[in-house]
């Protein structure tokens, strides 16, 4: 499930490029004193957003509509935050400002045969022994994967993070099986992340992903995945992903 909120900008203003934890703590503060407070910092987070868009060339004029799309299975969680986000007088995304102008939900639909994007940088981390397994010599215990990996390894890893979701989600322990057909790389991209005090660096990537042929419980791990997100830190806004049939594509607008 999806909630698509439409913004309208209250002032001229810059875009502000680093939302991501901003956007994230957007939403923690909306489940303040619901049954989710405690999200933040316990259990796992099922819900994925993309950022403020359309990006443009970076300056908002008052006035300009603006969008963001929060996704999650948990169809609980997005009914509340639909309530929440509701009762604002104002809606801030870190330096920026706008009013809420509309909010609704909105179903994934995935096809029989689908091209899935992702919207933001898709994070994911290699287990050094299966790096190891094919020549490489990492010095850590788990490395993000970047251009020049083999892809077949960023797919299983994604792939088997999905799994990993679903199977946590609901209680399941389904064996991890293929979803994809073929998958492109678009481009890598450094992303600086906050974790402590300190920014890090590290690669994120842009992917086009292929899928037909599933039977009808892979392609419930499949979009259940859309729904979360794919790859690593979801809730923080990376690996929001799209659906595309005959180059249309499902956002959510």
């Amino acid at each position: 499930m999806r909630l698509v909120a439409s913004l309208i900008s209250k002032r001229d203003q810059v875009y502000d490029k680093d939302y991501y934890h901003k956007l994230s703590s957007f939403v923690y503060n909306l489940l303040r004193g619901t049954d989710y407070d405690s999200l933040h910092s316990h259990g796992s987070k099922f819900f994925s957003f993309n950022g403020v868009y359309p990006y443009g060339d970076g300056n908002i004029k008052k006035g300009d509509k603006k969008v963001v799309v929060f996704s999650s299975p948990d169809e609980s969680f997005i009914s509340l935050l639909e309530e929440e986000i509701q009762k604002l007088p104002e809606i801030k995304i870190g330096n920026m400002t706008f009013r809420l102008d509309d909010v609704r939900k909105k179903k994934v639909t995935l096809y029989g045969k689908s091209t899935i994007l992702n919207r933001t940088p898709l994070i994911v981390r290699i287990p050094s022994r299966n790096l190891a397994m094919v020549g490489y010599e990492p010095k850590y215990e788990y490395v993000y994967w970047r251009k020049g990996y083999p892809v077949g390894l960023f797919l299983k890893q994604v792939t088997v993070g999905i799994y990993k979701k679903y199977n946590s989600f609901y209680g399941k322990d389904l064996e991890v099986r293929p979803l994809f057909r073929h998958i492109e790389l678009k481009k890598t991209v450094a992303v600086k992340m906050r974790f402590d005090i300190e920014p890090i660096t590290v690669i994120g990537s842009f992917w086009k992903f292929s899928t037909f042929g599933l039977d009808r419980v892979r392609r419930e791990v499949l979009k259940f995945g859309i729904e979360c997100g794919f790859g690593e830190l979801n809730a923080q806004g990376f690996g929001f992903v799209d659906v595309i049939k005959d180059g249309k594509e499902d956002s959510g607008t």
